[in-house]
């Protein structure tokens, strides 16, 4: 019997630094199995107590695998690595020595961004690698739960019986530790399907590209050259997101793969790009052109006009002209910085200017030599004001 127990004892020891593998630990349990049995067959009393007590031992050794197992599981998807799922196994390793948790190795899962009859979707979907994650989580927590318990009467006198269907299952509930590992491992598979469900999101957004119609946008811009502009600078900045040398992106195990659709999007992206680029560019030179007209006109009406006349009417009228140029100087200005800042976003992006093209530099001419004109007119009025 003592030869027995200390038999026994080597094989429970052992299932604390065996490999973390489902036959491994089996082969423990029945060789432990064996041993019961052969003190069943030479009638041991209460050999059943005696057994539920080993059990509980081999229980315990087995809740510290099963804990280390989880937390190994889950450090190996948080700090995922590509090679992390042909890492090798332990036995290859050569060392004879092995991690408590083992090598969850957890398989990479792709998912392609794809475009399907013009319309761009994600196959498979993210959602399907919650189901594979917690699938391979389960078989990994199942090579510790999986495993049977010892049976004091599985034979009799000289007859088998049937041994039961009990397993280790109740170890991941039995404790708050075994619960707290596989709720962390739960929660960092949502973390990892929210990364990449917002990232691919982000691709699957460029499927406005082929649902826009240039009619709606220049009803929703109207004719605000500053809207023009800040378009024309969003898409700059989110040209970026797709103007990139990498064709995939990866979040733990999980990789959304959008080489299928990049060079396509950036095509459909430089399409969209130069037509609003051209519709600006039209809008922006008319405007110019317009601004420059009105700007001549009001010049060229003060120089031609002046406070010393004999008629009351016509220097009352005089100054009131002045008045109403004055007081769309700041509306002006805010047209000619407007201009400004509109060229060069034009310029930026590779405008193709008309030859008939205003440049804003003539327009900023013309708009000091009114500027000019109307402060000398303003001047002269101050001066004979008290006399009119």
């Amino acid at each position: 019997l003592m030869a027995i127990e200390e038999r026994i004892d080597v094989e429970v020891r052992a299932l604390e630094t065996c490999p973390f593998k489902r036959d491994t630990f089996r082969a423990i349990l029945d060789q432990i199995q064996k041993y019961v049995d052969q003190l069943n067959l030479q009638s041991y009393t209460n050999l059943q107590m005696w057994v539920q007590n080993l059990d509980n031992r081999v229980g315990e050794k087995l809740t510290g695998r099963l804990v280390a197992g989880m937390k190994a599981w889950h450090a190996s998807l948080t700090n995922y690595t590509s090679s992390d799922a042909a890492a090798p196994d332990e036995e290859s390793l050569g060392t004879g020595f092995f991690k408590p948790g083992g090598e969850p190795n957890i398989p990479s899962q792709i998912h392609d961004v794809v475009i399907v009859n013009q319309e761009i979707t994600v196959h498979p979907p993210i959602d399907k690698s919650r189901a594979i994650l917690t699938n391979h989580l389960n078989s990994y927590v199942g090579t510790i739960c999986g495993l049977s318990t010892l049976q004091s009467t599985r034979y009799t006198v000289g007859i088998e019986v049937s041994a039961g269907d009990t397993t280790h299952r109740n170890l991941l509930t039995g404790c708050e530790e075994t619960v707290k590992s596989y709720t962390d491992c739960l929660t960092a598979i949502e973390e990892n399907l929210d990364k990449a469900d917002k990232y691919s999101s982000v691709w699957l957004n460029y499927q406005s590209l082929w649902d826009m119609d240039m009619g709606v946008i220049c009803s929703r811009v109207g004719e605000d050259l500053n809207l023009w502009q800040k378009l024309l600078n969003d898409i700059k900045k989110h040209r970026l997101t797709i103007d990139k040398m990498e064709t995939r992106e990866q979040f733990g195990p999980l990789v959304v793969d959008y080489s299928q659709v990049q060079t396509k999007i950036n095509m459909k992206y430089d399409t969209w790009h130069k037509e609003i680029l051209s519709r600006f560019g039209q809008m922006l030179g008319e405007s110019m052109s317009g601004f420059q007209l009105e700007i001549n006109k009001s010049r060229t009406d003060l120089e031609t006009s002046s406070l010393d006349t004999s008629s009351t009417a016509d220097a009352v009228q005089f100054v009131t002209y002045v008045q109403q140029l004055k007081r769309s100087m700041r509306q002006w200005q805010e047209q000619v910085e407007t201009f400004t800042s509109g060229q060069r976003i034009l310029e930026r992006q590779r405008f193709q200017f008309p030859n008939n093209w205003i440049y804003v530099d003539h327009v900023e001419g013309e708009w000091d030599a009114f500027c000019a004109i109307l402060k000398k007119k303003d001047m002269h009025i101050q001066q004979q004001v008290s006399g009119i």
